[in-house]
């Protein structure tokens, strides 16, 4: 099995090695099975992560554009402390400003906070994952942390480009995913 580090690099390369068509191809694949999924879920507070662009991380505006057309459900994102290795969640809505910080993360700019524990799903970013439910992240344990400051009961939701790996190397830490969406499928976990 490779090493987390090893993993890392070779799932970067291949988002890059995607074309502009593939990529949009996979990601309205992705939507297709998200979107109907997320309508049909009776709950409030929706965390969504923001693409890092230079990453190649599935935009994440059709869910937001999916959310904000629900009366019921709020949209909610966080601002990452890279001192702290921590994140702060924010209400946001379609008229929302955001400015990107120095790691190329747009952070809502005058938006109010959310504790965490008003969230029901989180939608998290990832570079791959495994048929347990384990995801491979960059590295810094940002959403680790944060989903264990969630209630017990929130919805940890991926998005992945590629499919599952049969296992992937898990830390103590790791915090398992509930649901994973791909262009082909739904894993649930």
């Amino acid at each position: 099995m490779k090493d987390k580090a090893a993993l890392r690099k070779a799932y970067k390369q291949a988002r890059l090695a995607i074309t502009e068509a593939e990529f949009a191809g996979k990601s309205a694949e992705i939507y297709a099975r998200l979107l109907p999924w997320l309508a049909n879920q009776s709950v409030r507070g929706i965390h969504v992560y923001m693409p890092i662009e230079k990453h190649r991380e599935v935009n994440t505006k059709p869910i937001l554009e999916a959310i904000w057309s629900n009366p019921k459900q709020l949209a909610i994102t966080s601002i990452s402390d890279f001192f702290q290795l921590s994140m702060q969640s924010f209400l946001i809505h379609p008229d929302t400003e955001f400015q990107k910080d120095a790691w190329g993360i747009p952070s809502p700019i005058g938006a109010e906070g959310v504790a965490e524990k008003a969230i029901d799903i989180v939608i998290i970013p990832l570079l791959a994952f495994d048929l347990q439910g384990y995801r491979l992240g960059y590295g810094k344990g940002f959403y680790d942390r944060f989903l264990k400051i969630c209630r017990k009961d929130v919805l940890k939701v991926g998005i992945s480009l590629f499919e599952p790996e049969d296992s992937l190397p898990v830390d103590p830490h790791d915090v398992k995913m509930d649901f994973c969406f791909t262009p082909s499928q739904l894993f649930e976990f």
